[in-house]
């Protein structure tokens, strides 16, 4: 069975890329027929505005965590088309957890944008708030996101958080060396009670406030068996790399600051205590 031909040479192009690889999602199913079609056309043809299952807007969803404070988010545009967002800076704020939200989840706070709709959201938008944020793309298909940790204060992080860095990444393979043998020297050492790797990786992200650069596109998935059970999906193919203009003398392995990772013992959110790199306008 054939692949899509819009997929060929894409190995080839990150490799070439600074870029890397790290995940794809499936968003939609399509059909045989429209396996030979580009999947910039399926992505208009199946989901339009809109984001499956809950078919709301993208903007729904950054609103919801701007007006929560959870979030800082700049939009930036370059070139002659002002209409046209070239790439964005999201600062991750606040998370807010389901007992910080109030009595009920179901509770429905509503907007204070009257242009917004539905015009009210709960905690479970709130959720789904992060991983549907960052699914903007311009008409380019060109977009680019810088995604940094600034958290208000140092607190236990809800569970359901971990998600947000499962499909967005980073990974430890993007960092620059330095920085991972710090992780891999001192910081698992510092926190060694600690067994889920994951959830290291990320409190090492959030504490030591390290950026990221991540942009994705649409692809037709593989049949890569070449078996009659192949379905073909429409693909969000997410690729990340290493934000070079970051100061990261004082993470090397004999400079760096322990820390330890928050938990439920904390009887209250402590002061994120971290070393300032550069200021908003001088990473955009």
């Amino acid at each position: 069975m054939s692949s899509s031909p819009y997929n060929k040479g894409k190995e080839k192009q990150i490799t070439e890329n600074p870029f890397h690889e790290y995940m794809n999602m499936s968003v939609a199913i399509i059909e045989m027929n429209d396996l030979d079609k580009h999947p910039n056309f399926l992505a208009e043809k199946y989901l339009r505005d809109n984001l499956p299952p809950l078919n709301k807007p993208r903007i729904f969803y950054e609103t919801l965590l701007l007006e929560t404070k959870s979030v800082n988010i700049v939009h930036r545009h370059r070139g002659e088309n002002a209409n046209t967002i070239a790439f964005s800076k999201i600062q991750i704020l606040n998370v807010i957890s389901l007992e910080e939200w109030g009595p009920s989840p179901e509770r429905a706070k509503r907007f204070t944008h009257p242009e917004i709709r539905p015009y009210s959201y709960n905690f479970w938008d709130y959720k789904k708030a992060w991983e549907y944020v960052l699914c903007f793309q311009n008409q380019n298909y060109s977009h680019t996101w810088f995604i940094q940790f600034k958290l208000r204060a140092l607190k236990e992080l809800p569970n359901w958080f971990k998600s947000f860095s499962l499909i967005w990444g980073p990974t430890l393979e993007y960092l620059p060396t330095e920085i991972k043998e710090s992780f891999q020297m001192k910081f698992c050492k510092w926190n060694k009670n600690h067994l889920d790797q994951r959830t290291l990786f990320m409190w090492f992200m959030i504490m030591y406030e390290l950026p990221w650069i991540l942009k994705w596109e649409y692809v037709i998935s593989e049949d890569v068996d070449e078996e009659w059970t192949y379905i073909p999906n429409l693909v969000r193919s997410i690729l990340i790399r290493w934000w070079d203009k970051f100061t990261r003398d004082h993470l090397a392995p004999t400079k760096i600051v322990p820390a330890l990772i928050p938990s439920s013992d904390y009887a209250t959110a402590q002061p994120l205590v971290t070393s300032s790199n550069l200021s908003v306008s001088q990473m955009l």
